[in-house]
């Protein structure tokens, strides 16, 4: 079990450090505008997406009597990618009215619906544990992301053909490779289907939507706000640096897939003393990793933005040591929700996280007038400090309970 966890998660690790290096390319190669109308286009798309996917992969992983066929699952998948692709483009409008840029929205939520679809074949052969075959199409994704930008922007140096070339070769793997073997696992007919049953997936799957909404605008709402107040080109960079954020991520998640089991089986046999000693150390470990990143911005900052991206975005290295520094209650707040799921802490993660929202909101605009975008990004270390601090006392009280059944 372990092996096929750790099997996913390094490809998935491996496809989000591919969909950096996308950024990293795109930073070398275009200019400000279009670096920072490439990562406004993610942070607009993002989050819808992560609404109308509706998480319909864990449902259809979960549904072990198969009350719902996978035509139902494929095309509410389908109905929701192209409501997806026109609100997106609907948003980028009151964002931004440069023409250039509606272009590259389309094709940023064009390949993020392409992914959508992929996924959820995935769900099928995750529900049939074809670990490797999921694996594989990670891996193939991340190839094809950094195969596009070669083309496109370093022979070409031209971002809206780079974007068009990721969406063909996404395509092209996914028919003679994600589909394929969906063929050989399910040897079906794949057709759209529109009924009733379609409205009780819908209605099953839309709070895990909203919940993963809610998660995406806490993430991205210092860029909508470093875009209002700072314009386009400014928000390229501050995302752009935000992403490296991402290399963290990975490792605290990759630690909880191996720490999820154990916590959850110490919590269904109240086994609190345990439980506690384990939460102490994935939250120790997981600042920890923060702390060690905030450390390193501080001594090597400037080279490691050089290396990454280039010497304009190098003279941002200031804010790169306060993104770190808020990266360390990022990813503290993960480790608590690994540790909330393994109690079957579920319904109260969404109000967690709303709360953080607010406060992010709230405290960004305050900060924003007295310290500007350093301001803004000090909003965000708050917000998931809140969100850690809330998850601690949930996760006490839970705790406390436990004892008490115990005894």
């Amino acid at each position: 079990m372990k092996k096929n966890f750790l099997l996913i998660f390094s490809s998935s690790g491996f496809l989000s450090l591919a969909n950096w290096i996308q950024i990293a390319i795109i930073t070398k190669y275009t200019n400000n505008w279009q670096i920072g109308a490439f990562t406004l286009s993610l942070a607009i798309t993002n989050p819808i997406f992560q609404l109308t996917n509706l998480q319909l992969r864990p449902i259809l992983v979960s549904d072990r009597k198969e009350f719902f066929i996978f035509n139902e699952y494929f095309s509410l998948r389908i109905y929701s990618i192209i409501i997806s692709i026109i609100i997106s483009f609907i948003i980028a409008i009151f964002f931004e009215n440069t023409l250039s840029f509606y272009p590259i929205v389309f094709l940023v939520a064009f390949s993020a619906g392409i992914d959508a679809v992929i996924d959820i074949f995935n769900a099928k052969q995750h529900y049939e544990e074809q670990f490797r075959i999921i694996s594989f199409s990670s891996g193939i994704r991340g190839i094809v992301i950094i195969l596009g930008c070669f083309i496109g922007l370093v022979l070409f140096e031209n971002l809206i053909l780079s974007l068009i070339l990721i969406c063909i070769f996404k395509i092209i793997s996914f028919r003679f490779y994600d589909y394929h073997y969906w063929k050989q696992l399910i040897r079906g007919r794949l057709t759209l289907v529109l009924d009733k049953r379609i409205y009780l997936l819908l209605k099953l799957s839309l709070p895990l939507g909203i919940n993963l909404l809610i998660v995406s605008l806490n993430v991205n709402i210092s860029k909508y706000l470093v875009n209002y107040f700072y314009g386009i080109e400014i928000q390229g960079i501050y995302s752009s640096i935000s992403y490296l954020i991402v290399l963290g991520t990975i490792f605290v998640a990759t630690i909880g897939q191996l720490f999820l089991p154990k916590l959850s089986h110490y919590s269904s046999n109240n086994l609190n003393l345990e439980f506690n000693k384990l939460l102490k150390v994935f939250i120790s470990i997981s600042g920890l990793v923060g702390i060690c990143l905030f450390i390193v911005s501080i001594f090597f900052g400037n080279e490691i933005l050089k290396i990454c991206f280039n010497q304009e975005i190098a003279e941002y290295s200031y804010l790169f040591i306060y993104l770190m520094f808020s990266s360390i209650f990022v990813y503290l707040a993960s480790a608590n929700g690994y540790c909330l799921t393994a109690l079957r802490i579920l319904k109260i993660q969404p109000i967690i996280c709303f709360i953080g929202l607010i406060i992010n909101i709230i405290s960004s605009l305050i900060l924003n007038h007295f310290y500007g975008i350093v301001g803004i990004t000090l909003a965000t270390g708050i917000a998931f400090a809140s969100q850690f601090l809330l998850g601690l006392i949930v996760i006490r009280k839970k705790s406390d309970k436990i004892i008490i059944k115990y005894k």
